[in-house]
């Protein structure tokens, strides 16, 4: 049982690429301490009460998770980091994000205001001087290309932050920001049914020495008993989930605890994002970490699996619940 505060052992850290920096195997991804997100269970509301968020945080630390991911278009969540966390910044490594979907194409003077305000906003939020990553979050190739970027990032962020990254949907960003010289993290969605980086994306990565932040390993709640309030309209995956689910001799409660171990089965991811809404999934993820590695015939049982739609892969597109 996991409980006292006291890091686990066996809770590994892996070197984030050419950063050096050294993160746990299990990071805490703190979109759902900020606003509604996720599949809700029956009865129980999605986002955890302050309270509540500060248990989570402070437990994840204690148990020798020593990565916390947030963003400015989180919510509340840098706002709660930093109220929680104000005398523990020591203990963890930062990654926050400044939002780019809709910036590709301000002029250079117009995107570097944007980048002085949205991290001066993270720095005062976060209740810190320093930021250890830093992503353009939902990045595409076309920003990703600018020329300007690096130069951007440098000048108007460098002073307090010291690496930078893209958090990317789909393979052709994920390549460009791996092949841009200037990403030294990137964060992607990859899971046991999402497993197109597989392709080409996760050795791309190793060769640069960029590190791999993977998201969504349980998408959006899809890989838990949550499934079963999935929103009309996603037959296939109601379909994969099940038949993942037989690979597990726990049934639906037994794929969260897969989805964990695959993803960390393969070297090339340095951490895995749990996203929680309270003490006890925080738990049960470092648990899942310490496990280790799946064995071959689950992970052949796994890739036998087959989805490339990316209508159902990406939570972006599935109709409204």
């Amino acid at each position: 049982m996991i409980s006292g505060g006291v890091p686990v052992p066996g809770l590994r850290k892996r070197r984030l690429g050419r950063t050096h920096l050294r993160i746990s195997e299990i990071s805490l991804g703190c979109v759902e301490i900020g606003l509604d997100y996720g599949i809700a269970s029956e009865g129980k509301p999605r986002r955890p009460s302050e309270a509540e968020a500060k248990r989570i945080l402070h437990t994840a630390l204690d148990l020798g998770v020593n990565h916390l991911d947030t963003a400015r278009a989180y919510g509340e969540s840098e706002a709660i980091i930093g109220r929680a966390l104000k005398g523990r910044r020591d203990e963890f490594v930062l990654t926050t994000k400044i939002p780019v979907q809709k910036q590709a194409r301000l002029s250079t003077a117009e995107l570097r205001e944007h980048c002085r305000f949205s991290l001066e906003a993270s720095l005062e939020a976060l209740r810190t001087d320093r930021i250890d990553v830093l992503l353009l979050h939902t990045s595409g190739p076309e920003i990703l290309r600018r020329c300007d970027v690096p130069e951007i990032l440098s000048e108007e962020c460098g002073k307090h932050v010291r690496f930078f990254g893209a958090s990317v949907y789909g393979a052709e960003s994920a390549r460009v920001a791996i092949d841009s010289g200037w990403c030294d993290c990137v964060q992607i969605a990859y899971s046991m049914l999402d497993r197109r980086p597989e392709a080409d994306v996760l050795a791309r990565a190793r060769k640069k020495d960029v590190g791999i932040v993977v998201r969504s390993v349980l998408l959006k709640g899809a890989l838990t008993r949550r499934c079963e309030n999935l929103p009309e309209g996603l037959e296939a995956l109601r379909k994969a989930v099940s038949e993942a689910a037989k690979l597990s001799p726990e049934g639906l409660d037994g794929l969260p605890e897969l989805a964990y171990r695959y993803v960390l089965s393969d070297e090339r991811v340095h951490t895995a994002l749990v996203g929680a809404s309270c003490v006890e999934e925080v738990e049960q993820a470092v648990r899942f970490a310490v496990e280790g590695p799946l064995g071959r015939h689950q992970i052949y049982g796994i890739q036998k699996l087959e989805i490339n739609e990316e209508r159902i892969l990406n939570p972006g597109n599935w109709p409204m619940s």
